[in-house]
């Protein structure tokens, strides 16, 4: 980690009290390119980032309230230390930006699917990243591909996920049909639990690309898909004792057997 700048006028509320309150910034260059301002207004401050664009300038983000009349919480008011912490980052996101690296604009998860499939094709083989495409195209992209990745939310989450334990079975579909063929679920515990077991499978393939777009700092939450946990005990398989009926029909054949 970068070691923080120092700077006596802007490190203490105290230092920070006895500036004039004025319309443009005081900097402190924290880093080659970057310095991070401090705002004082007619009450309390604030801080902004300021970033070196070569032939562009600087460009200006504001960062948060300064912690001169309350406590700083990391989030929303910042000390003096802090606030170089978050212009860093900030910094450098813009850096990945110019280099091409990271995306401009909204991330959608169809983003994260495709960033995933790209990166996945130089580690496992081929047959692997076709299955995982087909599962992407057949059951999360036409739900979720077009939802902004830090608009997603736990329960939207839920509720495709139920949607899937719920769907009728997907068949093969005959090429260019508009519609997927399906078959609707028999009323059975066996044909829910084996539903519900497809609905965790896709559900771990879904979460494998969220993580590595958070990871891969794309996202800046994971809360999101974290909390959403698959359906439990539908992998074992089920026990089931014949009724009285089925028992009498199936002894039936053997007794007839016996008796001719």
């Amino acid at each position: 980690m970068a070691r923080s700048a120092r700077h006596s006028s802007l490190e203490t509320r105290t230092a920070r009290a006895r500036l004039p309150a004025r319309r443009t910034p005081y900097f402190a260059k924290i880093a080659k390119g970057l310095r991070l301002g401090y705002y004082r207004g007619a009450g309390s401050g604030s801080w902004v980032a300021s970033f070196y664009r070569g032939t562009r300038g600087y460009e200006t983000k504001a960062i948060g309230a300064a912690d001169d009349t309350i406590d700083a919480d990391g989030v929303t008011v910042f000390d003096f230390w802090q606030a170089q912490d978050q212009s860093r980052v900030w910094a450098e996101r813009q850096r990945l930006v110019a280099a091409g690296i990271v995306r401009t604009g909204p991330y959608k998860v169809e983003d994260a699917v495709n960033d995933y499939l790209s990166e996945i094709a130089a580690e496992k083989k081929p047959a692997a990243v076709k299955g995982a495409k087909y599962v992407f195209d057949a059951w999360i992209l036409p739900d979720l591909g077009s939802v902004i990745f830090d608009e997603l939310t736990t329960e939207k989450l839920t509720r495709w996920r139920n949607k899937i334990a719920t769907d009728p079975k997907r068949l093969r579909t005959r090429r260019g049909a508009a519609r997927p063929a399906t078959r609707e679920t028999p009323d059975d515990e066996d044909a829910r639990r084996a539903r519900k077991a497809t609905a965790n499978r896709i559900l771990t393939v879904l979460k494998a690309a969220l993580n590595r777009a958070f990871y891969a700092d794309r996202a800046s939450s994971d809360t999101a898909w974290r909390k959403v946990k698959p359906f439990k005990k539908v992998d074992e398989a089920v026990v089931r004792y014949l009724t009285l009926a089925e028992s009498v029909a199936w002894l039936m054949p053997v007794l007839r057997t016996f008796g001719s």
